[in-house]
């Protein structure tokens, strides 16, 4: 995601407004992707379950509303299917 919208692990990690979007994104594809739940999730991004939980639900909804957050998560599951080593593939599950 970070490398997706040009941007630092740092800069999306600091406190404020300004990335809510792109760690939503994180959360959501994080939750509907791996076996993490959101527990382990808020450890990663140092966030509460209340907020991540909100994230998750709010950019499902989003992605699956608005057509440019859904072109732009399609792109960052993109990115995410081309990592090496490649662990598993990554998809958008409804």
């Amino acid at each position: 995601t970070c490398q997706y919208f040009g941007i630092t692990r740092a800069l999306m990690d600091m406190p404020g407004k300004t990335c809510t979007k792109i760690r939503r994104i994180c959360y959501m594809l994080i939750s509907k992707n791996t076996d993490l739940n959101q527990t382990e999730i808020t450890s990663l991004f140092n966030k509460s379950r209340s907020n991540v939980a909100r994230g998750i639900e709010l950019m499902s909804i989003h992605a699956s509303i608005y057509a440019p957050i859904s072109h732009e998560v399609k792109d960052i599951v993109e990115i995410c299917n081309n990592f090496t080593p490649k662990q598993y593939e990554w998809l958008i599950l409804n």
